[in-house]
């Protein structure tokens, strides 16, 4: 399994967006997506949620809640800043090399699919609850949602919309350069 992941912000090393892999303790990848989509401090709220991600979420276990522990996150520096607009969507995929199966949990509508190896579209991945933030009055329940994968998949996760085409390009940069955008992150999970 190879995962790669790219960002381009148009101020510097980071924006409004990211994309992170971490490797947990119990041998998982997980790969978390993700954009600030409103609110006062776009940049510092994507740096909390990354960092949030690399600290928060350790195991696999711990991934059903990884939502309602990112949404705490978003809650709090809302608060703090009187930021009522504050929003935010993220994905997160956590995969284990020789797994025939993903665990997905979402906030909030991303660019996410399983593309087989023909690059077709196989299966569009959504999160349950709606975008993270103050004033979002939406339940997050939890449940991670389980998708099979097979040899020569590849799973992409991303804050634009992509052509699975692109997919023939190995590696996130590839692809995020080829899509244009200024301030976006790409994730890319290839099945061997």
């Amino acid at each position: 399994m190879t995962v790669t992941t790219a960002s381009r912000a148009p101020h510097g090393k980071h924006g409004t967006t990211f994309a992170e892999t971490v490797h947990l303790r119990d041998g998982t990848h997980l790969v978390a997506v993700g954009q600030v989509i409103a609110g006062n401090d776009r940049i510092a709220v994507a740096d909390l949620l990354r960092s949030g991600v690399r600290a928060l979420i350790t195991s696999r276990a711990l991934l059903p809640g990884a939502i309602a522990t990112l949404e705490r996150v978003v809650e709090h520096h809302a608060r703090d800043h009187r930021d009522d607009a504050l929003a935010a969507v993220v994905a997160l995929i956590a995969i284990r090399p020789g797994d025939d199966h993903l665990d997905f949990v979402g906030a909030g509508q991303l660019h996410c699919a399983i593309v087989d190896s023909g690059f077709a579209e196989r299966e569009r991945l959504h999160g349950r609850g709606a975008a993270l933030g103050a004033g979002v009055a939406a339940p997050h329940d939890g449940a991670s949602i389980a998708h099979r994968v097979h040899r020569h998949d590849a799973i992409l996760a991303s804050t634009v919309a992509f052509d699975p085409a692109l997919l023939g390009a190995a590696n996130a940069e590839t692809i995020l350069e080829r899509a244009g955008a200024n301030d976006a992150s790409v994730a890319l999970i290839q099945v061997d």
